[in-house]
This record gives structure tokens, sequence and C-alpha cells, in this order.
């Protein structure tokens, strides 16, 4: 499967283009598949290989795009690795809006948005996701808290009560759930996200890195809808 933004080009990218060929070893009528990333899946043929393929386009399939009633606002890891592991992972389980936090306590300050953009495409073909999710980077997470959305904040400290996600997780309507970095969100930022009437929330006992709290979240919501 190929990724080409605007199909009716009928050409693939260079780099695609450099993997269809060089890499698959595809020829001039041999049949391909190409999506938009906004729900189109098409059945092509090549008419042109080399440096630039081109193709026919013998069939269209539209698919709806889900319908998921969340977003995920994290605090990037520190680590490169583990954030390449989160995001994948969450596309995976169906994550269509991803807020990047820049926080009190981020680790993290720069983030490639051209190497983020085909991570999320070679994601999408491997899990056969057709639509391309939307990932905002450097977002203040104050920004975030309006009314339209019911907010839950994943905090690891004991001064407030918590609402434990699998009481979430099977209730919540249009929701944003928030995940600190390594150091958790300050007390300031906790006590401005309980002024805006966000609700705390826990993961359970145990103390979990930001990228499994964040797959676990996006696993809870996913299961909880299948």
């Amino acid at each position: 499967m190929f990724y080409q933004e605007n199909p009716l080009s009928l050409k693939l990218s260079a780099e695609e283009s450099v993997h269809c060929t060089k890499v698959l070893r595809h020829q001039i009528g041999d049949n391909i598949t190409v999506f938009d990333g906004k729900g189109n899946l098409m059945d092509c043929v090549i008419t042109k290989s080399g440096k630039e393929v081109c193709f026919e386009i013998i069939k269209t399939n539209h698919f709806a795009q889900p319908i998921v009633a969340y977003e995920i606002a994290v605090a990037p890891p520190k680590s490169a690795q583990r954030f390449d592991f989160m995001i994948e992972k969450m596309i995976e389980l169906g994550v269509q809006k991803i807020h990047l936090l820049k926080t009190a306590h981020s680790e993290r300050n720069h983030i490639s948005q051209k190497r983020l953009e085909k991570q999320i495409i070679a994601t999408c073909k491997q899990c056969k996701t057709y639509y391309l999710p939307k990932i905002e980077l450097d977002v203040d997470f104050k920004t975030l808290l309006t009314p339209d959305f019911e907010h839950y904040l994943f905090y690891c400290g004991d001064e407030y009560p918590k609402t434990p996600l699998s009481n979430i997780a099977n209730n919540y309507k249009k929701s944003r759930f928030y995940i600190g970095p390594e150091g958790d969100f300050s007390p300031q930022e906790v006590s401005y996200f309980i002024e805006k009437k966000g609700v705390l929330a826990s993961l359970g006992e145990q103390r979990l890195r930001t990228e499994t709290a964040a797959i676990h979240v996006a696993s809870s919501l996913y299961l909880s809808h299948k």
C-alpha cells in the first residue's frame, strides 16, 4: 500500500516511487493500492516505472471515518525510541487526534514534524488505517480546556481524590485525556486543571512511564467500544 496525498496526480512521490521499484521490484502492469489518508483506497495499475512511478486508477473504495469520541494529550518522552513506540501504538489502537503537550516538567523540546509525518504514514500502512490521524506539536494544555469536551488528567499525587480509568472507560462522552511527563504535571498545572472543572484520574497503584500510560489509556478506550 502506497500513500499519495493527491492520488489524482496519478503518480507516486519520489520516495514512494523508489520504494515501489527498488525495494518491492514492481514493474509496469503490476497492481498496487494507493491511499490518500482521507478514507480513499484505490486499486491501481502501474503505467510507468523508474524514478517516477505513474499509475491508472481502476477502482476507488471509500471507508467511513470511525467515530472516536476522545483525544489524547501527552507530554512526549525524552527518549526518541520510546516516543516512536508510543505514537505507533496509539495509532494502531485507533487514536485519531493526539496533542503533544508542552508542560512545566517536559523533557523533550524538539520533534521533527517531517520525521513524525513519515512515521504516521508508515504506521497507517502497517495497520491498514485509511485516515491519517492529526497530531499537534508543542501544545499548552490550558488551550485544550474547552467547554465542549470532558477533561480527565492522570495524576500521580495523593493530595486529591481521583477517578479510576476503569470507571471512565465505559462512561465517557466527548473527552480529552491528559498524560504528563516523567516528572508529572506541576502542582500549578493540576490546580489550574481543577479550577477549570477537570476531573483527576488514576491508572492504578503502580506508577507507569509516560508512553506506557498513553498506550494503556488508548487500549482501555479501544476495548471499551469493541
